[in-house]
């Protein structure tokens, strides 16, 4: 159903007491984990979503300023899958240090492309989780 290219994984803390940190599937305990961009200005990953119908599904990304900058600059881009070259929808945002949900109806192939703003040497672009919904 989805697929990543281009992505790095970085774990901040597993277990996480942190209360924004995600639940573990089937766990009692959390994890502060994101799909990251190298600290390249302009990098980018991306999620290939292939709901291989054309019944309407809410997905939603979770993102977060694990760092605590205040300072961290993405775009987040939905294409259709045969065509790369006009989004359907963009989302430029600075991720806020209690997280943010980002969410669409999309139904067929999408592909979805995160990409690093900023020119912090430090920072990346990051997604902490992806969330399905039941078709309608």
């Amino acid at each position: 159903m989805s697929a990543f290219s281009n992505q790095n994984v970085q774990v901040w803390a597993n277990p996480s007491t942190d209360s924004r940190a995600l639940l573990k599937p089937g766990f009692t305990n959390r994890i502060s984990s994101a799909w990251t961009t190298t600290t390249n200005q302009g990098a980018s990953f991306t999620i290939d979503l292939n709901l291989s119908t054309n019944t309407t599904h809410q997905v939603a990304l979770y993102c977060m300023d694990w760092l605590g900058t205040g300072t961290l600059l993405e775009k987040i881009e939905v294409f259709d899958y045969a065509d790369l070259s006009h989004a359907l929808d963009v989302r430029n945002l600075q991720l806020p240090p209690n997280g943010v949900y980002l969410i669409w109806n999309l139904a067929g192939h999408k592909i979805l492309r995160v990409t690093k703003q900023d020119a912090n040497a430090s920072n990346k672009a990051l997604v902490s989780a992806i969330f399905f919904g039941g078709g309608s």
